[in-house]
């Protein structure tokens, strides 16, 4: 995919994601470009995850503005955290998930 293209769905992305969540008023209608190229190595999938996270960042950080929201590549490296390293995969044979018991 070019960067255009990239670019292109990044944006289209990013405007479902305001109507779906009903927030189109409260943030910019277009993502900035440095926004756009931080997400230029991820996948449309992981650009609609990051982008939801730092969505919800971004309210979270001026929750009573009046005007409305810009996203910053402060929002997505929130949205990027190392949840894994906190606590790694040690090796034992620890069970998760859910218990049909």
């Amino acid at each position: 995919m070019s960067p255009e293209q990239h670019s292109a769905v990044t944006q289209s992305i990013y405007a479902s994601l305001l109507k779906l969540h009903d927030c189109t008023g409260l943030f910019s209608p277009a993502l900035p470009y440095v926004v756009v190229a931080a997400l230029g190595h991820k996948s449309p999938r992981e650009i609609k995850a990051t982008l939801r996270r730092a969505l919800a960042q971004a309210a979270m950080r001026s929750p009573k503005t009046k005007k409305r929201l810009t996203l910053l590549t402060e929002d997505l490296l929130f949205s990027q955290a190392k949840i894994f390293t906190e606590r790694p995969y040690d090796g034992s044979n620890q069970r998760f998930g859910f218990s049909h018991t």
